[in-house]
């Protein structure tokens, strides 16, 4: 009886904390940029790694469009314009 007391608390830790995870509120924001070679590429997408709620950014430099996934309940489009714009792109 102790076992199965032990296995079904873990259970409910467990399936508690991956509905936490499911219920988090997802969106994705395209955002056009200044990019001009992969060394902005890679300060954009690296950036953006360090950025609260930011799951996924991926940098397209043809056509200097920046998709970003993000926790919308942590962050927003606008705040991850503004992490962009204070970054230095000027190619070196």
């Amino acid at each position: 009886m102790d076992k199965y007391l032990k296995f079904l608390l873990l259970f409910i830790i467990f399936t508690s904390a991956f509905s936490n995870v499911s219920n988090a509120q997802t969106d994705t924001a395209v955002i056009a940029t200044s990019a001009q070679c992969d060394m902005c590429k890679n300060k954009i997408e690296n950036a953006l790694r360090f950025e609260k709620g930011v799951k996924l950014a991926t940098l397209d430099v043809k056509s200097k469009n920046v998709t970003v996934i993000y926790n919308s309940k942590k962050t927003d489009a606008d705040k991850i314009r503004k992490a962009i714009s204070m970054l230095d792109l000027r190619c070196r």
